[in-house]
């Protein structure tokens, strides 16, 4: 009689892998990046680890690093998904980034500029980190959605400080003193004509105000969701709209329109007719309690021809020709290109620089198909008679479009909350395929 060997049981799937349905291990990581994200002072460093010591691009880098470990040891295939593409195209951005790093490897380069490089080269596998792990990690809806919901949580806590902020004039926030951590004494609050214009716990104003273009959208969405306490989530959007207008900027007010704008397409005609009159309501308010504030706002444009910031914007191209017309296709090196030689309000020129013609298009790429995927998603929750999660798709697609004009307003990418901001909508966008999918399934 031939001896047989014991069958082998059955694999069963490693707990918290992003490959089971049922893990919610992404979900938490997310949350723990939110917070620490926005709880935290932008400036605040851990001094020894330098341009990369900040608590937000470490957690960054964990989120790259877990979604790379639990890859590694998925027991069960990786979903496929439209949802996939925004991860391919980020994973492609980043090789972009990587190939350029390692090209201006073989330039000599300033000290200065060397210790940049490689600070922006781990800043950017954070972001790109965000943008896997949220594609990947967020299994159905209803993850999506507590996500979504906490962030909002977390940026009406910010618009509370930042509210404070404005109309005490102090920063608050930058006497928080912790242990291992730099003084958060590079907070900005800046003063524009009658304007006070804070900024929360980010670096500076308009770093606050990319990051409430770009939530505005989804706190929109989470509002218009029934459930409990659906009173304190209006009030949450309705503070985020006003303290983007009491920003008192032309990123805030351009970048805030293209979300508003966005959302209008998701509400159906009773909604779009409270929308417009609550914010007409709020400029009337604005007009009658803070004269001249709709006068400043609209000096920043009826002036903007000679405005100093606006005139080294236009003035910028000639330097950036001059720089990019060396390294035309790859760049000399993501995060190369210092305040010393100008200072360039526009992300998108700095990575023409720095990652040149394949780097724009690359990050290009990767925005247009994070909208794509998006819109795909709630034409899909449409057909579904999803009204909820079609909302939380063009939520998703409106924060991403203002997240995208910001980029071209200033330099995003050197800010931890706004590129954290922006990649995580951009994650999220590529979680929403698999969210109606299972919203289609569960009815």
């Amino acid at each position: 009689m031939i001896a047989t060997a014991p069958a082998r049981p059955a694999a069963t799937p490693t707990p918290g892998l992003p490959g089971r349905p049922e893990s919610r291990e992404g979900l938490r990581v997310l949350t723990a990046y939110v917070v620490i994200l926005f709880v935290f002072p932008a400036p605040m460093l851990i001094a020894a680890l330098g341009q990369v010591g900040g608590p937000a691009t470490l957690a960054a880098v964990g989120c790259f690093m877990w979604w790379s470990w639990t890859l590694v040891n998925r027991a069960v295939p990786e979903p496929v998904d439209a949802g996939r593409v925004v991860r391919i195209a980020a994973l492609v951005f980043l090789l972009v980034c990587v190939i350029a790093y390692a090209h201006s490897a073989a330039t000599p380069y300033p000290a200065d500029e060397r210790s940049l490089l490689d600070a922006a080269l781990i800043r950017m596998v954070g972001c790109i980190g965000l943008v896997c792990l949220a594609a990947d990690g967020l299994r159905d809806a209803e993850q999506v959605w507590t996500l979504v919901t906490r962030l909002v949580y977390v940026l009406g806590a910010v618009c509370a400080i930042a509210l404070v902020q404005s109309f005490t004039g102090e920063v608050w926030v930058d006497r928080i003193s912790l242990p291992g951590l730099t003084p958060a004494s590079g907070i900005e609050i800046a003063q524009r004509g009658i304007i006070t214009r804070p900024a929360g716990t980010a670096s500076h104003p308009i770093e606050l105000a990319s990051v409430l273009a770009v939530g505005m959208p989804l706190a929109f969405a989470v509002a218009g969701r029934p459930g409990a306490r659906a009173w304190l989530r209006r009030l949450i959007a309705v503070l985020v709209a006003i303290t983007l207008l009491l920003i008192g900027s032309r990123t805030a007010i351009v970048c805030g329109t293209v979300g508003f704008v966005a959302m209008l397409f998701a509400w159906n005609g009773r909604t779009r007719l409270i929308a417009v009159g609550a914010s007409l309501l709020v400029l009337c308010v604005a007009f009658v309690m803070l004269p001249g504030f709709l006068g400043t706002l609209a000096g920043m444009f009826l002036g903007a021809g000679s405005d100093p910031s606006v005139a080294s914007r236009t003035d910028s191209y000639r330097i950036v020709e001059e720089f990019w017309s060396h390294h035309l296709w790859i760049g000399r090196g993501v995060g190369t290109f210092l305040p010393k030689y100008w200072i360039l309000d526009n992300e998108y020129l700095i990575l023409l620089i720095g990652a040149g013609v394949l780097g724009l298009a690359a990050l290009l790429g990767l925005i247009l198909t994070a909208v794509a995927v998006a819109a795909r998603a709630a034409a899909l929750a449409r057909r579904a008679g999803d009204d909820s999660t079609r909302q939380l798709c063009v939520a998703a697609l409106g924060g991403t479009l203002a997240g995208a004009v910001s980029m071209a307003l200033f330099d995003g990418f050197s800010f931890p909350q706004a590129a954290g901001m922006f990649f995580l909508c951009l994650g999220i966008c590529g979680a929403l395929p698999r969210a109606v999918a299972s919203r289609m399934a569960s009815r």
